[in-house]
């Protein structure tokens, strides 16, 4: 107020000839609302500037360059396709040293027990191919990025002939797979890839029966390429709606129904994490990627069937909770205030509006009123 008084005291614009016998109080008024509309119409845009800046948008699309194939550095497909590098977090100072994201790092994996193939690790390829799992999958990973994939798995699993005659045959035997990775200009050193932490114990790894692989890793995680469902049947009829094979009791009357599961797909999730306190970094297993934290999609096997798993497809994708966890706070953030700005903003405009109304009105009126008081006053003969 007291800028708004010597504002009225210098009297730029000469709105003080209106104020006749009113002691300075329609000058005041003008004053006051011209200031208002240029302050009301300043508030209004910076509003609309904050509004407009919280607001949800659409991130500009990334264009993803391929390498020349001529080109003889390119000499396999996780070198075409290659996203823009990833940089999170400061806790190192040259940045693009470090493999903090799948996109500078090779990896590779073991299928346990062993099947050699390069020195036993199965190198997996860079791929963002779509699959129909991929609805499945659970809220930690982006479906719009790239991922680790190795699907040739020909020899490495046992076949599964699905004869009615021999039920119930159980679970499949248990395997284990295992992560190992690397920066991506290393991967050709495959004597030095580090193992992928966080993993638990391979489950036939600790169990004496069975003979581990001594250059076989420990650590993995466990699946099954088929496993066996039971429960109590009255009638071999509601089995076979199931996709069952139905086995009579020896004792007393119903039966038990027999089903089988056989794996669609694999999805392991890992995660980059750095340690301040030792100035390292490694990738963590994080489990699986489908809803629950499965590793595996099943689907319905069915008697008379014979199922091979040559093409069983082993993905590597990374876990995005925590950062899509912050872009999500940050998103409720915007989406709460954003709507206020802009409530504030359309206010400020519609009030600089009335401002600039009542400031037209009340200067004609006090335009006219001094037109008025001119005319009406006497004429005075210099003569």
């Amino acid at each position: 107020m007291k800028r708004l008084d010597r504002i009225v005291e210098q009297d730029p614009l000469k709105f003080k000839k209106f104020d006749g016998g009113g002691g300075g109080k329609s000058s005041k008024l003008l004053y006051l609302f011209l200031v208002g509309v240029f302050v009301l119409l300043i508030l209004s845009f910076v509003f609309y500037v904050l509004a407009y800046m919280t607001s949800d948008s659409d991130p500009e699309p990334v264009v993803q360059t391929k390498n020349n194939p001529n080109n003889a550095d390119d000499d396999d497909e996780y070198s075409n396709d290659l996203p823009p590098p990833v940089v999170r977090g400061d806790v190192f100072s040259d940045r693009s040293k470090i493999a903090d994201s799948l996109t500078k790092v090779q990896v590779g994996l073991r299928i346990m027990p062993s099947q050699n193939d390069e020195q036993g690790i199965i190198m997996m390829h860079w791929t963002d191919e779509q699959n129909a799992q991929e609805k499945q999958l659970g809220d930690k990973v982006d479906l719009g990025d790239h991922y680790f994939l190795f699907q040739d798995t020909q020899f490495y699993f046992p076949v599964l002939k699905y004869n009615p005659d021999y039920v119930p045959f159980g679970d499949a035997a248990s395997f284990c797979i295992h992560l190992q990775w690397i920066k991506r200009d290393m991967r050709r050193m495959y004597d030095m890839y580090k193992t992928v932490q966080g993993f638990p114990t391979c489950q036939n790894a600790i169990n004496p029966k069975f003979r581990w692989q001594a250059e076989d890793p420990k650590t993995g995680v466990d699946f099954k390429v088929w496993s066996q469902e039971k429960f109590d049947a009255g009638s071999e009829s509601e089995c076979s709606s199931m996709g069952g094979v139905y086995r009579a009791l020896k004792f007393g009357e119903g039966g038990r129904c027999y089903l089988y599961n056989i794996v669609k797909r694999i999805c392991l999730m890992v995660a980059y994490t750095e340690h301040p306190e030792t100035a390292s970094y490694t990738w963590e297993y994080r489990g699986g990627c489908y809803q629950g934290g499965s590793i595996a999609v099943y689907e319905r096997a069915y008697p008379g069937e014979e199922y091979h798993f040559d093409s069983i497809p082993i993905e590597v994708r990374e876990d995005e909770s925590l950062y899509n966890a912050l872009g999500n706070v940050e998103a409720e953030v915007n989406s709460t205030v954003s709507p206020v700005f802009n409530y504030i903003s359309y206010f400020c405009l519609f009030m600089a509006f009335v401002s600039g109304i009542l400031f037209a009105i009340f200067f004609y009126k006090q335009w006219k009123g001094d037109d008025t008081n001119m005319r009406h006053q006497p004429q005075v003969d210099e003569q």
